[in-house]
């Protein structure tokens, strides 16, 4: 078997893994300025509408666990940016890619939360 490097198996360049590894860092802080100043950048991370289901599963991946992880911070603000974000349009394009897991697990759980019903 071929061993490819990470930036082969997922297909980002080195400017999205640093946008991925600064959402993670920032979603760390309950700062809602720092999570919002890098938050703009989860479009860089999305596979073009136009890839298929396999060619982008494995981008699709890492972008669930940052909304995996974003849906269940502390921060309430956080999450709703999480769902906001989930119902845009640059996620819209793409959101055929999400997985059914993602999907019903996690996103209808924190759909479930109560504060979100107030």
């Amino acid at each position: 078997l071929a061993c490819k490097t990470l930036n082969e198996a997922v297909g980002w360049s080195l400017a999205q893994w640093d946008d991925y590894l600064a959402i993670l860092d920032a979603s760390e802080n309950s700062s809602a300025h720092l999570i919002l100043a890098v938050w703009q950048r989860i479009p860089s991370l999305l596979p073009p509408p136009s890839l298929s289901a396999s060619q982008a599963g494995e981008q699709v991946g890492w972008v669930e666990t940052v909304f995996t992880r974003g849906l269940a911070h502390r921060s309430l603000t956080f999450r709703k940016l999480c769902l906001q974000s989930l119902a845009s349009a640059p996620l819209d394009a793409s959101a055929h890619h999400l997985s059914s897991q993602f999907l019903v697990t996690t996103l209808l759980g924190a759909m479930d939360d109560p504060p979100f019903m107030r």
